[in-house]
């Protein structure tokens, strides 16, 4: 955390778990795969079919799986970007998916502080 008197702090988290690599895109299509495993099995078809992801990070990888899931099940608009994915079809998305609960504690954690080093 970084804090200059007359501005506002500013708190920079790596996401967790530190010991894993990705992105929040891991974490959401960890979450997002669970209820749809056969858009999951296609999703994973087309990348070894077009050898398009194989150099690719795993942030990489996991940014276009989500990005292929949406555009595979939110026909209304396939190019829908996450978050307005998730605010318009939360019916697809377990919010309270375990695999969330250290992020949703990292965040819960950091605003208690900030509230108490506001006070």
């Amino acid at each position: 955390m970084a804090s200059n008197e007359g501005y506002p702090a500013v708190k920079i988290h790596l996401l967790p778990n530190c010991n894993e690599k990705g992105a929040l895109e891991t974490l959401c299509y960890s979450v997002l795969k669970e209820k749809n495993p056969e858009i999951d099995e296609c999703i994973r078809k087309y990348a070894k079919c077009t050898n398009t992801f194989e150099t690719w990070s795993i942030e990489q990888k996991d940014k276009a799986y989500v990005q292929c899931f949406i555009a595979s099940t939110y026909p209304k608009d396939p190019n829908k970007s996450l978050r307005y994915y998730l605010e318009e079809s939360d019916k697809n998305f377990n919010f309270n998916h375990a695999k969330l609960e250290p992020l949703v504690n990292v965040i819960r954690n950091s605003l208690e502080e900030a509230r108490q080093q506001a006070d």
